[in-house]
C-alpha cells in the first residue's frame, strides 16, 4: 500500500508541474482561458489535500525505519509545493487574462468612432407636412457625424427613396467629418420609432448608433432623442456584414 501511494505521489506531481507549465506558456503567449483550465488548478489543489489525507491515514498507526520517514516528509513536502504552485498559477492566469482584457479595451477605445445622428433642420416644413398626412415613411432629413476618436469604417444607414426603403453605403468617415444630407428612414423596433446608423472600427468590431424620434401631434414637428450607441454582433442579414 505505501508502494501505490508513493507512485501516486509522484504521478500528481508530475501531473501537477505539467499543467503549471501549460499555464505558464499560456500567459507568456497571452491566450485566452476557457473555464475548464480555470477549473484545475482546483481540482489539482483537492486531490494534493486528498493525498496528504491518504498518507497520514497510512502512516498513521505504523511508520517504518528512519528512511521511510524522511520518505514521507519529502513526499508532504512536494505535495504541499506542488499544491501552492497550482493555486498560484491559477491566480496568476486570471490576473495575466483580466490585464489583457482591460489592455485590449484600452487599445479599442482609443481610436473607438461614434456616429451621431444629426437632424437637418431646413427641411422641418415638409417633414410637418408629411407628419400631419401620417405619412411616416417619408422620413427624416439628417446627415451623420462621426464625433469619435477614430474613423467609422462602412458606414451605412436606410434611407427613403421615390423607390422605397433601401440601404445606402457611405463608405469611410473621418473623425469630425459628416455625410451630406440623406433622409433617413425611421425604424419600428420594439413599440418606438428610431433612426438607426451601423457603422465599424479599424478593428472590424460592429456599431450601432440610434435616436428614439416621437412625434408631437399638436405642432405635427418630430422630437429626436438623446444618442445611443453599442458595440454589437451582428447576423448575416444585417447590413454591415
Amino acid at each position: 500500500m505505501g508502494t501505490v501511494l508513493l507512485i501516486c505521489g509522484y504521478l500528481y506531481i508530475t501531473i501537477a508541474v505539467i499543467f503549471g507549465i501549460t499555464i505558464l506558456r499560456r500567459i507568456i503567449k497571452k491566450e485566452g482561458f476557457t473555464a475548464r483550465d480555470k477549473a484545475l488548478p482546483v481540482i489539482i489543489v483537492g486531490i494534493g489535500f486528498l493525498y496528504i489525507f491518504a498518507l497520514a491515514f497510512h502512516y498513521s498507526e505504523e511508520i517504518g525505519p528512519l528512511s521511510d520517514r524522511i520518505q514521507i516528509l519529502l513526499m508532504f513536502g512536494l505535495v504541499a509545493v506542488t499544491t501552492f504552485y497550482a493555486w498560484s498559477a491559477s491566480r496568476q492566469a486570471d490576473a495575466s487574462v483580466k490585464m489583457a482584457e482591460e489592455m485590449k479595451e484600452q487599445r479599442y477605445d482609443a481610436v473607438r468612432p461614434v456616429i451621431d445622428i444629426q437632424r437637418h433642420l431646413g427641411e422641418r416644413l415638409r417633414e410637418s407636412l408629411a407628419a400631419q398626412s401620417e405619412e411616416f415613411s417619408y422620413g427624416l432629413w439628417c446627415i451623420l457625424r462621426n464625433i469619435g476618436v477614430g474613423p467609422a469604417i462602412d458606414l451605412c444607414s436606410y434611407i427613403q427613396t421615390d423607390f422605397g426603403r433601401q440601404l445606402r453605403a457611405f463608405g469611410t468617415l473621418p473623425i469630425a467629418e459628416a455625410t451630406p444630407k440623406e433622409r433617413l428612414s425611421l425604424e419600428q423596433t420594439s413599440k418606438r420609432m428610431v433612426l438607426v446608423a451601423y457603422y465599424k472600427d479599424v478593428h472590424g468590431r460592429d456599431f450601432e448608433s440610434r435616436r428614439e424620434v416621437t412625434l408631437h401631434k399638436e405642432t405635427s414637428d418630430w422630437k429626436i432623442g438623446p444618442l445611443e450607441t453599442e458595440v454589437r454582433k451582428l447576423s448575416k442579414e444585417e447590413p454591415t456584414k
